[in-house]
């Protein structure tokens, strides 16, 4: 049975039912690749990214819940000398310590530009899209890739996600936050969602998390009431993954998110120190998101199957880093460091970003949490299968139904 029709896009809520099919059938270990070399993209000088594709591998899933994340492995990269005192991937700046980096009390008069100071003399740092800062006024999250210079005052593109402390409350420093939680307000950000917007959509899921603070901010949906006791879990079940294995060298870069049974974003960094450095404020963004979903769906105080494959939505995975080949990419100067690159393509967002060496310094693709969907079912509906889910579809549960009644 197919998936029923994908619901309108929403911009004020992360929520939306998906059709999650059965049991699938893995690719084979070089289905990818040949695959790859059948689309023709891989010489395609507009779009550089292939190559960088090419060297990842999709590791074995873990799951809890409704999510499923995939490690994904790559070659170490030998750095380069570093250049006139400058790293050639920066620290993160949302991983540093926060002495390291001064952030003004508050926006320019339009609120659209936050100054940031890098404190050290010898060391820059990279800010991502979707980075949070907090302020005197509120909290901040930021639009675009920057690099911040070495004792240098540099002009952060931001929006604004979060109402206004209270006047009562103690003043907090400002400084770089956790990022966004989760991929669904990454989408947001990044399909140009207003500063009402964005805050109207705090103010929702802050709302279903139960947030008690003035603030009702994105950094503090993990403190909700309602989910606070779930999201350890989901720490606990997922900050650990399948670490890389075989005769080949690999570390672990990145990860693939899969939440309900739909792919929602696979994101990779520099390195495997990088993406140490980013990953226990990343698995709770994705525990986040995942909390939010199972509150939407009542599922907070229901027990939830053991999975029975963690791997099915290993193909969703793979098809998603296969449809990269095909984008036509922008390509934007990131001065002092390289070159940022963005698409849009079939409800999909991505940026990457490369060094002027050509080494990838950061991927990300996010999926439009209105479109999330996976391709028709390879095999029959199964009512043990249906059954084990998490959340069966309204069509699901129909035909699940039909079936009982006619035995």
């Amino acid at each position: 049975m197919p998936c029923p029709p994908s619901p309108p896009a929403r911009s004020l809520s992360i929520f939306r039912d998906t059709c999650v099919p059965p049991r699938r059938r893995l690719f084979a270990a070089g289905a990818l690749v040949a695959a790859l070399a059948l689309t023709g993209h891989a010489a395609d000088p507009s779009n550089p990214l292939p190559p960088h594709l090419e060297a990842l591998a999709v590791g074995p899933a873990t799951e809890f819940r409704m999510a499923i994340v995939h490690p994904l492995y790559a070659p170490p990269v030998p750095a380069p000398p570093a250049a006139e005192g400058v790293e050639a991937v920066p620290a993160l700046a949302s991983a540093t310590a926060p002495d390291a980096l001064g952030v003004a009390d508050a926006p320019n008069s339009a609120r659209t530009r936050l100054t940031v100071t890098d404190l050290d003399a010898k060391a820059a740092f990279l800010v991502l899209p979707g980075d949070l800062v907090r302020s005197g006024i509120g909290d901040f999250a930021v639009r675009e890739h920057r690099l911040l210079r070495p004792a240098a005052k540099t002009e952060l593109p931001v929006v604004r996600v979060s109402h206004a402390p209270a006047q009562d409350a103690p003043r907090e420093e400002p400084r770089f936050l956790h990022p966004l939680p989760g991929p669904a307000l990454l989408w947001e950000l990044l399909n140009g969602a207003t500063e009402k917007q964005l805050v109207a959509t705090s103010d929702e899921l802050a709302a279903a998390a139960r947030v008690t603070t003035s603030r009702r901010s994105p950094a503090e949906l993990a403190q909700g009431e309602r989910i606070v006791a779930r999201i350890r879990e989901y720490r606990a079940a997922l900050r650990t993954l399948a670490p890389p294995r075989g005769g080949i060298r690999r570390e672990t870069v990145g990860y693939a998110f899969v939440v309900d049974g739909a792919l929602a974003a696979i994101e990779t960094f520099a390195d495997g120190a990088a993406f140490t450095a980013a990953w226990e404020a990343r698995v709770e963004g994705l525990a986040v998101e995942s909390c939010l979903l199972e509150a939407e769906a009542g599922l907070l105080d229901q027990e939830v199957p053991d999975p029975q494959n963690p791997d099915r939505c290993l193909k969703d995975v793979k098809g998603a880093l296969l449809a990269v080949y095909a984008v036509e990419p922008r390509r934007d100067r990131l001065e002092g460091l390289g070159h940022v690159l963005s698409w849009a393509k079939d409800a999909t967002i991505g940026r990457a970003l490369l060094t002027t060496d050509g080494r990838m310094a950061h991927l990300f693709l996010t999926v439009d949490p209105a479109h999330r969907k996976t391709p028709e079912p390879e095999d029959p509906l199964s009512p043990g299968a249906l059954e084990r889910k998490a959340r069966m579809t309204e069509a699901e549960k129909r035909w699940l139904e039909r079936r009982k009644q006619s035995q």
